[in-house]
C-alpha cells in the first residue's frame, strides 16, 4: 500500500512539474511577442518618452499589425492553455473507456464555449472538430449565439 501512494505521489508531482514549466513557458513566450515587436513611427515616439497624444497623431499601419499581432498572441496563448485543461479533463474517460460522465460533458462544453471566445469562427470550427466526442453535436452548429 505505502509503495502505491508513493508512485502516486510522484507521478503528481512530475505532472504539475511538467505543467509549470509548459505555463512558464507560454507567460515568457507572451511576455517576448508583446515586448518584442516593434510598431511604427507611434511606437518610436513612446519609447522617445514623447506625450500620449502626440504618439497617438504618429499610428500607422505598423503599429496596427504590431498591436494585431501582439492581441493574437496572447489570443493564442490563452486558447492553448484552456485547450490543454480540455484535453485533460477527456483524456482518461473519454480516449481509454470511451466514455465521459454528464458532469464532464458539462465542463467541456464550457471550456469549448471559453476556447470560442477567444478564436474565430473558422479557427473554433478547425479545433472543434478534433475533439473527438460520439453522440454530441459541435457547439457551432445551431448555436447562433456564439458566431457573431
Amino acid at each position: 500500500l505505502f509503495f502505491r501512494a508513493h508512485n502516486a505521489s510522484e507521478r503528481y508531482w512530475l505532472g504539475r512539474g511538467h505543467i509549470t514549466k509548459m505555463l512558464l513557458g507560454m507567460r515568457q513566450y507572451a511576455l517576448l511577442m508583446t515586448t518584442q515587436l516593434v510598431g511604427g513611427a507611434a511606437a518610436t515616439a513612446k519609447t522617445k518618452r514623447q506625450t500620449l497624444a502626440h504618439s497617438s497623431m504618429l499610428e500607422d499601419g505598423d503599429d496596427v499589425r504590431a498591436s494585431m499581432a501582439r492581441v493574437n498572441c496572447v489570443r493564442w496563448v490563452l486558447a492553448f492553455a484552456v485547450a490543454v485543461k480540455l484535453h485533460t479533463r477527456i483524456c482518461y474517460d473519454g480516449f481509454l473507456r470511451g466514455t465521459i460522465s454528464s458532469q464532464q460533458k458539462w465542463m467541456v462544453d464550457f471550456d469549448r464555449v471559453r476556447i470560442r471566445g477567444l478564436t474565430t469562427r473558422q479557427e473554433f470550427e478547425d479545433l472543434n472538430e478534433l475533439v473527438p466526442i460520439i453522440g454530441e453535436q459541435h457547439v457551432t452548429r445551431g448555436a447562433r449565439v456564439l458566431t457573431p
